[in-house]
């Protein structure tokens, strides 16, 4: 998972592109889940400074800090409805 210091990155998916900034992260499901499909794409717009977080750190932060499995937990749920469709209605 990474962390967006410095930079712009753009993640593609099959249905969009999106750009993040820093302070935004990308990377979240591949530690929530052990399924190893990916979603989507993240290119560098520009050049980047990241901060990473592997699986073990990331399951170490989660069990100290319930809060933040919830909160990653809620922006990876949206990002999976939006890839899906849900509400295209």
């Amino acid at each position: 998972m990474f962390f967006l210091v410095e930079g712009r990155a753009v993640v593609e998916t099959k249905r969009e592109h999106v750009e993040l900034g820093p302070g935004q992260f990308f990377g979240e499901l591949a530690l929530m889940s052990s399924d190893a499909t990916r979603t989507a794409r993240v290119r560098a717009k520009t050049p980047l400074r990241c901060l990473a977080l592997d699986r073990a750190s990331f399951r170490s932060l989660v069990a100290e800090h319930p809060e933040v499995a919830a909160s990653l937990l809620e922006v990876a749920l949206g990002r999976l409805a939006e890839n899906a469709g849900v509400g295209d209605g």
